[in-house]
Order: C-alpha cells, then sequence, then structure tokens
C-alpha cells in the first residue's frame, strides 16, 4: 500500500527521494510571516523511512544525498517563488 507523509524538510525529502520515495507535490505557504514549503512524499515504505530518518538512523551516499539536496533546494525555490508570485498577484488584485 502507497502511503503518503508531509514534511518541509529538505533533507528529509532528499534522503527519502534516495531511497526511492516519489515527489507527489510541492507547494508554498505562509507561516508566521515567512514563506515555506511543505513537500508532500509517497511511497511503499515511506513510513518506515521517515521514522529512520527522524531516529538518526537514517543513512545515504554523501554524493548522492548531496546531487539530491541541490535539486530539492531548486524545487523548493522555485516553489517559494511561484507562491511569493501568487501573494502579490492578490494583493494587485484587492487594490483596484
Amino acid at each position: 500500500m502507497v502511503m503518503k507523509i508531509s514534511t518541509s524538510d529538505a533533507w528529509e525529502a532528499a534522503y527519502m527521494l534516495l531511497e526511492g520515495a516519489n515527489l507527489d507535490e510541492i507547494e508554498g505557504m505562509q507561516t508566521n510571516g515567512r514563506i515555506i514549503c511543505r513537500m508532500i512524499l509517497s511511497g511503499e515504505n515511506i513510513t518506515k523511512l521517515q521514522l529512520t530518518y527522524l531516529n538518526g538512523e537514517a543513512k545515504a551516499g554523501v554524493l548522492g544525498l548531496r546531487s539530491m539536496l541541490g535539486q530539492v533546494n531548486a524545487w523548493i525555490y522555485a516553489a517559494k517563488k511561484k507562491f511569493k508570485s501568487q501573494l502579490q498577484q492578490q494583493a494587485q488584485g484587492g487594490e483596484e
């Protein structure tokens, strides 16, 4: 059975993606005046991977993790930029 989890931790997402998880969705949101990104990941063993990560037992190759983290950060940057643009459009729409 395919399960889903949500995280805003880029390292956690990179680890899970390296272990075969899928990135289903990434969205920006405003929290306490800051824009953060929430990533929805899925996979057959996603909850086990999350527990492994949260318990500090995750192991990954350094180069693969570094590369995947770079990709995740690029996705986060794009999602934040899109969300910020949407906020600006809403603000401009409200002024007219």
